[in-house]
């Protein structure tokens, strides 16, 4: 029985999953017991007073989540009388599966054969095609002895080359599996493992591993082989086929009849390695300089490198040595190897050598206040690069600095600077602009305005005229200027209800020869 739900609802949460199938799995387990009376009769004599005193009893016992990538098992697995197993799972997007691990068990006295595994084929040829069911482990015509425990598995796969939709699709799957008295008619085994061989252990590094597979004879198998931890499944083209792995990886090897399927432990491939190591080269490589440090940085996150991995003439002598110091001009042929014998070239081509002065030298000003100047220099150098700057005002020279900026602070305000600036290559040469003009800023001096109030009392504003620059305080006094007060802000009320004055004032803390001071205003009544 199948169930299609499709959702169109327009809510955020929609929305934001509009490129995800939900895909809901409900799937039923039964036990279908069958066991006949001429069965029975044909073991034991049946008279007035014959008791049958073998007992049947297959049950299921345990059902337990093994394996769920992008599933989440929604409500069971839960076994009800020993043979109804419910579970309900949603599958979140294409390559989502959910494995269940499932026990059955013959408590009973009589041994057991599983007859028929039935549905599993029906319900995977109905839609959605692209989820499908597997029983994996448990196959008609094998034998469950009285006593004895048998582990297979559930397996839940939403293909992962799936086309992805907004729509909501559930599908309910029902499967059986039919036990009945083992006699000497019952079903035989039809189908065996899988085998397989690998040419190379796992434990040697190679460039490559192939692995064969050997797939058991009968009639209507269907051999299949899956190395995305069995979420799809490949056709094997015969019956003995060979694997070519490159790089390391894993396979399931799986044979089917269509209803139930024997698939193989997890094969791992191990220690392949195919691709050659990671190479990069650090070191002065487009600047001029008198000599060369030259670094080569190396990784194999596969095999590793080999102990001793570098040569830097081409491959004929090999060292532990990653870096070289080069003194004069030429091609370096460097390789790398690993410890798969995988091989990187690289040429390097070691040029330049300095002699040039710095040129383009130029001053410009980045910051200005009444008490100071800061200004930045600027130069090419395309060879062994700036070593330092010494910086001209006033015809004093600064000592060399490696900073491009200079800050002259102690200024006086509103006042023209002659600056220049030597700037020195790390070869000994330098160059020196022509002479700049630079003029401080000037500080503007703070005004007053009375108002007279309706109650009698007046108030004086002070406002602060101007740009306030981070070297600037706006202060005020109302005590002829033994004590003031800071003012936050460009404009300042002050309240009166009898005589007195104020005195405001703009102090330059880089240079208090620059401090404008209003003259004092004196308010009467």
């Amino acid at each position: 029985m199948k169930r299609i739900v499709r959702s169109r609802t327009t809510s955020n949460k929609t929305k934001n999953r509009m490129y995800y199938l939900i895909a809901m799995i409900v799937v039923c387990f039964f036990i279908m017991i069958a066991v006949g009376y001429s069965v029975l009769t044909s073991i034991v004599q049946i008279n007035g007073t014959a008791q049958i005193t073998s007992t049947w009893r297959v049950l299921f016992t345990k059902a337990v989540e093994h394996t769920m990538d992008g599933a989440t098992t929604t409500s069971g697995p839960t076994i009800t009388g020993g043979t109804n197993l419910f579970v309900n799972v949603q599958l979140e997007r294409p390559g989502s599966q959910a494995i269940y691990d499932v026990t059955v068990e013959n408590q009973g006295t009589m041994d057991a054969v599983v007859k028929e595994i039935r549905g599993v084929q029906e319900m995977n040829e109905k839609a959605p095609l692209e989820i499908q069911v597997a029983v994996d482990g448990i196959i008609t015509g094998e034998e469950l002895s009285a006593g004895e425990k048998k582990e297979f598995q559930l397996i839940v796969t939403w293909d992962p080359n799936a086309e992805l939709t907004s729509e909501n699709v559930s599908k309910e799957i029902t499967i059986s599996i039919d036990f009945a008295q083992k006699t000497e008619s019952a079903t035989t085994f039809q189908l065996k493992m899988p085998t397989y061989t690998l040419d190379q252990p796992n434990d040697v590094w190679s460039s490559e591993k192939n692995v064969t597979m050997i797939y058991p004879e009968g009639d209507n198998l269907l051999y299949q082989y899956s190395q995305d931890g069995g979420k799809s499944w490949l056709v094997s083209p015969s019956r003995v086929f060979t694997l070519k792995y490159l790089q390391a990886g894993s396979l399931y090897i799986r044979v089917t009849d269509g209803v139930s399927s024997l698939t193989t432990p997890l094969i791992l491939i191990e220690k392949v390695d195919h691709d050659v190591p990671e190479v990069s080269i650090s070191g002065n490589l487009d600047s001029w300089a008198t000599f060369k440090v030259i670094s080569i940085v190396a990784t194999d996150s596969i095999s590793g490198l080999a102990p001793e991995p570098y040569s830097w003439d081409g491959g004929l002598t090999w060292s532990n040595m990653d870096s070289q110091r080069i003194v004069e001009n030429q091609t370096l042929d460097i390789r790398v190897k690993d410890n798969a014998g995988n091989i990187t070239r690289r040429e390097v081509e070691i040029t330049k050598i300095d002699r040039e002065a710095p040129t383009d030298v130029s001053l410009r000003q980045i910051d200005v206040s009444s008490s100071s100047l800061k200004v930045e220099a600027r130069a090419t150098q395309n060879g062994l690069g700036i070593r330092g700057y010494q910086f001209l005002i006033n015809g004093v020279w600064s000592k060399e600095q490696t900073d491009p900026t200079m800050e002259f602070t102690g200024l006086s305000k509103h006042t023209n600077y002659q600056i220049a600036v030597r700037v020195y290559g790390k070869n000994g040469t330098y160059t020196e602009s022509e002479s700049y003009t630079f003029t401080t800023n000037d500080i503007q001096a703070p005004t007053y305005a009375l108002t007279n109030h309706e109650d009698g009392t007046k108030s004086v504003t002070i406002t602060y005229e101007g740009t306030k620059t981070s070297n600037l305080i706006y202060e005020y006094s109302l005590d002829g200027g033994n004590h003031w007060v800071e003012v936050n802000g460009s404009e300042i009320r002050l309240d009166f209800v009898q005589e007195g004055m104020v005195i405001a004032r703009v102090r330059d803390v880089g240079n208090n020869n620059n401090v404008v001071t209003a003259s004092t205003f004196t308010v009467t009544f």
